[in-house]
C-alpha cells in the first residue's frame, strides 16, 4: 500500500493520504473529504484500484485563489470524485486534475470545474494526454569533466615526488 492508492470500499472510494508503518496504520480520505486512521489489516482486505498519479492522464487546472474544488462537469454531466477524477491537493492553486482513462477523453475535450467560492472555470484536455507511467523517461545528461590544463598537469606531476 502506497500514498495515493485508490481503494474501493462499500458505497464509495478511499484514497491513502499517509502511511505510518511504525503504527501499522494509514490515513485515508473518503469522497466527502473526511480523513480517518485505518489499520493496515482492514485496508489490505480492500480492493486496490490504482494510483491515479501514476496510472491516470492529467490536465492542467487554471490557477487562482478560489478555494476547494467542488465539482467537475463533462457536457453537463457530474463526474464523481475518486471514481472519475482525482486531485493530489484539493486546496492547491492550479495543479493537475487526474482523469480516469475509462472516461475516454481526448484532445479538445473540455471540462467545467466549480470551486467553493462559486467560480467556474474550463479545463481543456491537452494534446499529450497520457498517464505519467506512459510518458518517456527524462534524458539524464552526465556532464563531461573539464579538460585538465597544462598548469594542473604540472601541479599533479609535482605531487608524485
Amino acid at each position: 500500500m502506497d500514498v495515493g492508492d485508490l481503494l474501493k470500499v462499500e458505497g464509495g472510494f478511499w484514497v491513502v493520504r499517509r502511511v505510518e508503518p511504525s503504527l501499522g496504520k494509514a490515513v485515508v480520505e473518503d469522497q466527502d473529504a473526511m480523513c480517518q486512521w485505518q489499520d493496515f489489516g482492514a485496508l489490505v482486505k480492500l480492493k486496490r484500484l490504482c494510483n491515479p498519479v501514476l496510472d491516470w492522464p492529467s490536465a492542467t487546472m487554471p490557477s487562482g485563489r478560489h478555494g476547494r474544488l467542488l465539482t467537475v462537469l463533462r457536457d453537463g454531466e457530474l463526474l464523481i470524485r475518486f471514481k472519475d477524477w482525482f486531485r493530489v491537493d484539493e486546496f492547491q492553486m492550479g495543479g493537475l486534475l487526474y482523469l480516469n482513462p475509462a472516461l475516454g477523453m481526448g484532445f479538445r475535450d473540455r471540462l467545467t470545474v466549480t470551486y467553493a467560492d462559486g467560480v467556474s472555470a474550463s479545463v481543456n484536455i491537452p494534446k499529450v494526454f497520457r498517464p505519467a507511467s506512459a510518458l518517456p523517461a527524462p534524458v539524464v545528461v552526465v556532464p563531461k569533466p573539464p579538460p585538465v590544463s597544462l598548469l594542473d598537469r604540472l601541479l599533479l606531476e609535482g605531487d608524485d615526488e
